[in-house]
């Protein structure tokens, strides 16, 4: 059994790649950061205790980064993209 019990992150994986090459889906960028925060908040505290030290840290990182509030004027496109990709990335080591 997976210590991250999501079975979605194939899913959110492919939602993701899929923003990046259809500007048109590009809208479905902050509903993946919401799904990532529940799902941030899904990974039990035994897994995260196990994790290395720099991965319990980028975790942490991440989740504050998801939760934030937007700033206004909201960052570039690549930079949300990338804060994305590297919260799942996060989640897939700790699955």
């Amino acid at each position: 059994m997976s210590a991250v019990p999501l079975l979605d992150l194939p899913q959110l994986r492919d939602e993701l790649e899929r923003c990046e090459t259809m500007s048109a889906s590009r809208s479905l960028l902050p509903m993946l950061r919401r799904s990532l925060v529940r799902h941030y908040h899904l990974v039990p505290y035994a897994s995260l205790q196990a994790a290395s030290l720099g991965l319990r840290h980028q975790y942490q990182q991440n989740l504050t980064a998801l939760m934030a509030l937007a700033p206004f004027p909201a960052p570039n496109w690549d930079v949300q993209y990338a804060q994305t990709e590297q919260a799942l990335l996060v989640l897939e080591q700790l699955a």
